[in-house]
């Protein structure tokens, strides 16, 4: 009788999270803010890749539970600092835009896993990268960046780093590698 009951116990567990994977990937993508702004708890995944965005709003950071945002391809030159407020946010594209600088507040963002800041015109990036104790890949590459961040090796869960397309020595990349175990495309 014992076995029956964990099996069906089992069997329950197994069902709620079979729903709740299948409700978070049904979530459609929102691709207007101005959308996602009238039900901010509703937006899961926000993708505003290719809209010809020069500026991204304060009111971004009203979107508490937004866990992907894609803003890739467009012609952003800086990100308010209410980014930082997304403090479910998994996964952040930002490549392919004009940014010369990154928030230095980034490191707030205790849960992303991904970054991707390619092919930007950033010479720098933030310390504040070191305290993303969550993120296991980083983007970094085409970028006239000179130096790796300060703190990176703190990350315990990094496990790529692409870095190719930047100012930043191969001995400095060899010796990152070596030191911190991080799998560095150069």
């Amino acid at each position: 009788m014992k076995v029956a009951i964990n099996l069906v116990g089992w069997a329950t567990l197994g069902s709620l999270l079979l729903y709740l994977s299948l409700s978070y990937q049904e979530k459609p993508a929102f691709t207007s803010l101005e959308e996602g702004l009238k039900t901010p708890s509703e937006v899961i995944v926000l993708d505003l890749t290719r809209q010809d965005l020069k500026t991204l709003p304060e009111d971004i950071g009203a979107l508490k539970n937004l866990k992907e945002l894609k803003l890739g391809y467009n012609s952003l030159t800086s990100l308010p600092e209410s980014i930082c407020q997304l403090e479910a946010l998994e996964v952040l594209k930002i490549g392919y835009n004009k940014l010369e600088e990154i928030p230095d507040c980034i490191g707030n963002l205790k849960n992303l896993r991904e970054l991707r800041i390619g092919y930007n015109k950033l010479e720098s990036l933030p310390s504040s990268l070191g305290n993303l104790s969550s993120l296991t890949r980083l983007h970094i590459g085409y970028n006239p960046l000179k130096k790796l961040p300060e703190g990176l090796s703190k990350l315990n869960n990094l496990e790529h780093l692409g870095c190719n397309g930047t100012k930043i020595p191969s001995s400095d990349l060899k010796a990152f590698q070596r030191s911190s175990g991080i799998q560095v495309k150069f």
